[in-house]
């Protein structure tokens, strides 16, 4: 196929749009009209009915050629076609009765069967371009389970949480002594998702560019049109890890630029995956192991560090809370409220109402928290409307690690409801309401370990009672004193030691600087000693700065004044 040819074909997402919102538009007119009981300007209904046939031809046409390309489901594909050479026929048809006088009935027949026929050719495009069930699949989503292990941190909160998992080689990274060995990630438990939300817009059950749908395990070992994609236990000569491995700018990355990206988490899960045989049918060896989280390619096993020893701790001790609903989370995110997972593979929650906070109120936070008490570890309800009411709920929270109250209408007695939580790490209560009888709860948190107080009510007095009760406990009061100067530098001086035109520099002879002419080579006109330049060895003056720029313009040309 000319290449031309093909330009035209791959018009078809950008034409395809225009037929329809001028049926629409046609449409809209005409059922005006009839609810006005007055017909419409024929004028205006000529000119979109034939615009949106031509259109619809064009649109056809395009959808025609760009077929020949293939990498779509044949069936959906066929149905999709035929209903778009449906609709571009009916669409003429309609414009060619509206320019008849005399068949207003057929005109307005024909437009519905083209409107009618729209809806399926429209629906079938979508499912090509989209795969099925796009429309529906939000809907679909709150009946399932909550998959938290394909949550991607905030970049910030990466290194915090500790993510780790699969060394890319296909060998287990050189952990910490006592650490526990990699679980092997598994298809059903993260490939194939990974597949169902990055690739198969392109590469699945009814759209496969290139010979490749990656939707089921047949389809993936099959490969695409150039061979096989996946050579078990070598990710690095596998074509498909070849590709997502390539810097975005790159015509052959995957998935292409402007789709959503992999995260290095899974590209580490995909490359441990095909080390470890990418067997469609493993089971995960420790699936209830925290510790089995996923590391970036070619990331070693970050050392523990003192601010999560304790979470680790704990984790190790207790038992992992039990996954939260799916509609809790969606729920969460639906409100505009940001909910991420601690680490990959965890069930504990760091949840911040930031984007919302101006308008929360206890009763709004309440109904959004209640289904995930059991899960939450980090919680910021920064600057937001919630009183002494939410410390009841977020009493009940047994994994609480850090609560974020700041700027909120929290008084001592708020506070006090919280006085018997046993997990309670970090709190931070700047801005709020506290008298200094906060000090007795505060001493009373048994793992307190930070605590944020600067304008929060209490007084230094109390402050520093609270220092002596708990030595090991850090206060933070924004009062802390700036840290001793490691070195000062000298003061700097601004002096200029240049000579003053006309004037000669100490110690240097005064009638060095003396011009060798009187009267200004360019003028005529006495010379001023304040503008002086130097030609060939010779001082020359001038009557005004603007003389020298048509001297140095021709200097041969006044060599006569200067003799």
């Amino acid at each position: 196929m000319s290449p031309w040819l093909e330009v035209f074909g791959r018009l078809h997402p950008f034409v395809l749009h225009l037929p329809i919102g001028l049926l629409a538009g046609l449409a809209g007119v005409e059922g005006i009209a009839l609810l006005r009981r007055k017909a419409a300007s024929r004028e205006l209904t000529l000119v979109l009915a034939w615009l949106a046939g031509v259109a619809g031809g064009i649109a056809a046409g395009t959808g025609y050629v760009l077929r020949n390309e293939g990498g779509y489901d044949e069936a959906t594909l066929t149905w999709h076609l035929r209903l778009g050479i449906a609709v571009g026929i009916a669409g003429l048809i309609t414009a060619v009765l509206r320019s008849l006088r005399a068949t207003p009935r057929a005109y307005r027949a024909a437009l519905l069967v083209t409107l009618a026929l729209l809806v399926p050719a429209g629906h079938f495009g979508a499912v090509l371009t989209h795969g099925a069930g796009f429309i529906t699949e939000p809907l679909a989503r709150r009946k399932e389970p909550a998959r938290l292990d394909l949550v991607d941190p905030p970049d910030g909160e990466r290194a915090a949480t500790g993510i780790r998992g699969a060394d890319p080689s296909g060998t287990q990274a050189a952990d910490a002594p006592g650490s526990q060995p990699e679980a092997r990630p598994t298809y059903a438990g993260g490939i194939a998702a990974i597949f169902a939300s990055r690739c198969a817009s392109c590469h699945g059950e009814t759209k496969h560019k290139g010979g490749l749908s990656l939707h089921t395990p047949a389809s993936i070992m099959k490969g695409s049109e150039d061979g096989a994609v996946i050579i078990a236990g070598q990710p690095d000569d596998s074509e498909l890890v070849r590709r997502i491995r390539l810097p975005q700018d790159d015509h052959d990355h995957m998935p292409p630029e402007g789709k959503p990206q992999l995260t290095p988490e899974q590209i580490g899960l995909i490359e441990a995956w095909i080390a470890a045989g990418a067997s469609f049918t493993a089971e995960a060896e420790s699936p209830d192991d925290s510790s089995n989280a996923i590391r970036a390619p070619g990331q070693r096993a970050p050392a523990p560090d003192d601010s999560h020893r304790d979470e680790q701790a704990e984790s190790s001790s207790s038992p992992e809370p039990p996954p939260p609903q799916a509609s809790a989370i969606q729920a969460l995110r639906s409100a505009l409220v940001n909910v991420e997972a601690v680490r990959v593979g965890s069930n504990r929650l760091v949840v911040n109402f930031a984007a919302i906070a101006p308008d929360l109120t206890d009763s709004r936070a309440e109904a959004l928290l209640a289904p995930v008490t059991q899960q939450v570890t980090g919680l910021s309800l920064a600057r937001s409307s919630v009183t002494d009411d939410i410390a009841e709920l977020l009493a009940t929270m047994p994994h609480l690690r850090r609560l974020d109250l700041r700027g909120t209408a929290l008084t001592d007695a708020g506070l006090g409801l919280l006085g018997g939580h046993a997990g309670l790490e970090e709190l931070v209560l700047a801005q709020t309401r506290l008298t200094d009888a906060a000090v007795e709860t505060l001493r009373r948190l048994p793992n307190l370990r930070r605590v944020h107080l600067w304008r929060s009510g209490m007084s230094q007095s109390a402050v520093a009672a609270l220092g002596t009760l708990r030595p090991e406990m850090e206060i933070i009061t924004g009062e802390e004193p700036l840290a001793a100067a490691l070195e000062i530098e000298p003061e700097i001086k601004l002096e200029n030691t240049a000579p003053i035109p006309g004037a000669a520099p100490d110690g240097v002879d005064r009638t060095e600087l003396a011009p060798v002419n009187a009267k200004c080579p360019v003028s005529g006109k006495d010379v001023d000693p304040r503008y002086l330049v130097v030609h060939k060895g010779r001082v020359i003056g001038f009557c005004c700065p603007n003389c020298p720029k048509e001297f140095w313009a021709d200097p041969a040309r006044f060599e006569a004044e200067l003799r």
